[in-house]
């Protein structure tokens, strides 16, 4: 005969015999393992965390990033048949479901099954991805130096005149910006 009570969050309190708390600890177990799978979503373009895990955005293998991309470029969901389709080479299906899964498990992408089709949903917006992986390029290839970083990028090429252009305009934006913001605050 049961004793214990269980409050709000499952946990039983209250007197147990030996064979409840036998049971109770395989249950528990058996939920510990479940609890590890299941995932929540804060907001679209922030990915899924696990609760009690560390929820630094991590790097994409090249294969995987391949297929964000493809996901990113696409307006709504899509599934691994148009993945398939936009791929520069020729992957195997089922490789194609096991970089999906690994980027469902790591955050990036939302699944719903609808009939016999997954469909895949960024949940970690592209520029939020980009953003990130560019500074911990700079910051570990080039100590931080926006200017090593683009010597490497046109040492020997040259810059042409569009690009210097380009760059000048960039850097005032963002001196503008800084003075604007200097001034404010």
């Amino acid at each position: 005969m049961f004793q214990g009570t269980a409050n709000r969050d499952g946990k039983i309190s209250g007197p147990l015999d030996e064979s409840q708390k036998s049971i109770y600890n395989k249950s528990d177990i058996i939920l510990g393992k479940c609890r590890k799978r299941i995932y929540r979503t804060d907001n679209v373009g922030e990915g899924l965390r696990r609760k009690g895990q560390d929820t630094a955005m991590k790097r994409l293998p090249e294969s995987e990033l391949e297929i964000m991309m493809i996901i990113w470029r696409h307006e709504g969901p899509v599934n691994r048949m148009e993945i398939e389709e936009h791929l520069h080479k020729d992957v195997a299906a089922p490789t194609i479901l096991s970089f999906l899964n690994r980027l469902e498990t790591k955050g990036f992408v939302r699944v719903e099954k609808i009939g016999k089709v997954n469909w895949y949903t960024p949940l970690v917006k592209e520029e939020e991805y980009l953003q990130k992986e560019s500074k911990n390029i700079l910051q570990k290839m080039y100590r931080n130096s926006l200017k090593n970083f683009v010597t490497a990028l046109y040492d020997g090429d040259g810059l042409s005149t569009q690009d210097m252009d380009d760059l000048r305009a960039f850097l005032e934006e963002k001196s503008a910006q800084n003075r604007g913001m200097s001034e404010n605050g």
